[in-house]
């Protein structure tokens, strides 16, 4: 009686929470694909404009394997760290969903959003969700900023912690979401 109560209860939980999430609105997206460099930065060019809007390393992109297009981003013992982006002047309650497409032989490679000390705030994913493609699996955060870093910079990273085999990321997308107004 007391799993079927628990899993009553659970599964009400992820009714709320999936609802939830679907009230919120897309207010401002940014892409990266690894098609294209921006050789004077070093950096992956976005789907934006903006003069900051670029994600380094892009010294580690790769025609070797990609989930979109003809490129992706390796990351390796030498290079563990790649598609940095800082978000700037994060308020307490903003909320933002990160994805990003991982291809990995070992299982490892991280999604990760973090303030400079990390005491402070640091949220990883380290699972992958494959859906149709066997090699490639769709990682996800999904962030409520906390008061403690109100007013702080947060920099999202990939990272892979493998010192043996290479990690392949691709198509990372940062949402910044909103709740709509109510009438």
């Amino acid at each position: 009686m007391k799993i079927l109560s628990l899993s009553f209860i659970l599964l009400v939980l992820i009714i709320f929470s999936c609802k939830e999430n679907s009230e919120f609105k897309v207010v401002e997206e940014i892409n990266c694909n690894a098609e294209e460099v921006n050789i004077e930065k070093g950096g992956f060019k976005s789907d934006k404009k903006f003069i900051d809007s670029f994600f380094t390393n892009s010294k580690q992109q790769t025609a070797e394997f990609a989930f979109s297009g003809k490129y992706s981003m390796k990351l390796d013992k030498n290079n563990q760290y790649g598609f940095a982006y800082t978000l700037y002047n994060v308020k307490a309650n903003d909320h933002y969903r990160i994805t990003v497409w991982r291809m990995s032989k070992s299982g490892k490679g991280a999604l990760v959003i973090s303030h400079k000390d990390s005491k402070l705030f640091y949220e990883v994913q380290k699972n992958a969700k494959l859906d149709n493609d066997p090699k490639w699996g769709q990682m996800d955060l999904d962030i409520i900023i906390p008061s403690q870093v109100d007013g702080e910079n947060l920099r999202v990273y990939c990272w892979n912690p493998d010192t043996i085999n290479p990690v392949y990321f691709d198509d990372l997308k940062i949402q910044y979401l909103n709740k709509p107004k109510e009438n």
